[in-house]
Parts: structure tokens; sequence; C-alpha cells
């Protein structure tokens, strides 16, 4: 289990009624996550480093039941994904590679050197990994995740990462 964050380390904003902002700007990466909340349950884009807790973090903003769907695998967009019961990702062969086996900490060595920080380097779990989430499901472009009231189209958009994807409600453009 991951610990609770320092409070300056999750920076949040509510974007709009139910949509949160999260950021870990501490970081190099600057790594941005969303929640949404619908009427019945929440969906969190994507899970960030996975230095300190990203349920607890959620916890904390809604009581909703929350499932995580990632824009793409790599490690600071998946770094809480264990926490969580329900995790989705693009099926790709990299999706499943990360879903599997996680990230070790020679992988993640560079990452988590002082110059990648923008703030004093905090203390972070030894050994930094990313730990497996074999319990992920796997969606396809063109299929819908609904969110009342929100319905998001998983649209297929490569170029940052083979798996990259989006999210498009088009009843909001």
């Amino acid at each position: 289990m991951l610990n609770k964050a320092p409070a300056d380390w999750f920076r949040v904003a509510e974007l709009a009624p139910g949509v949160w902002g999260i950021g870990e700007f501490g970081h190099y990466e600057e790594v941005l996550s969303f929640l949404l909340t619908g009427d019945d349950e929440a969906v969190l884009i994507d899970t960030g480093l996975g230095f300190f807790s990203m349920k607890a973090l959620v916890q904390e903003l809604t009581d909703l039941p929350c499932r995580v769907i990632n824009t793409h695998s790599h490690f600071d967009h998946i770094g809480s994904n264990a926490e969580f019961a329900e995790v989705a990702l693009f099926d790709h062969p990299l999706s499943h590679k990360y879903a599997h086996e996680g990230v070790g900490a020679h992988e993640l060595a560079y990452w988590i050197t002082p110059k990648q920080f923008t703030v004093p380097r905090p203390p972070l779990p030894e050994p930094y990994t990313i730990q497996p989430f074999p319990h992920a499901r796997y969606f396809q472009a063109g299929d819908t995740i609904n969110l009342a009231p929100y319905t998001l189209e998983i649209l297929h958009t490569p170029g940052h990462s083979e798996d990259s994807v989006s999210f498009y409600d088009a009843s909001r453009g």
C-alpha cells in the first residue's frame, strides 16, 4: 500500500462541477490525472507516478466507487493502478506487458534521481516500483465508457505512445 502524500504533493482543482484536475508538479513529468464523478460512480483518468496513494486522494474527493481508465501505459500514468479494483487500458501489447509485469526498480531508477524533481525529492517507497495490476480489463477504439451523465468514446491516438488513447464526450464537445 502506498503512503498518503505530503500535503503539497498533489495539486487539485475543480475544473467544473464534479470534474477535478490532479497535478503532480513536483516531478519533471508534471503528470496530470482527471477525476470525473458521475451519478453513481467515478472514473479516474490516469493514476500518476505512484509515489504516493492516489486512491487516498480520490477518497477525499468523492465517496463514489471509482474505476480507472488509462490514456496510455507509461509509468507516470499507471503508477497507482494496483490500488484500484477496476482498471482498464487500450488493448495493446504494451498495456498487457505493464499490467502483468509492472515496472521494476531498474527501469525506474533514472526517473527518481534528484534532477527529475522540481522540488526537493520527497521520501519515496524503497524500492520504487510499479506493481502489476493483472486484473486490468482492455478496451478497443470505438468502445464507450458510460458514466452518466458522461459517455466517453475511446479514440486510438497513437503518437506519444503506441497505446495512447483519448476520451471524447460528444455531448460536451
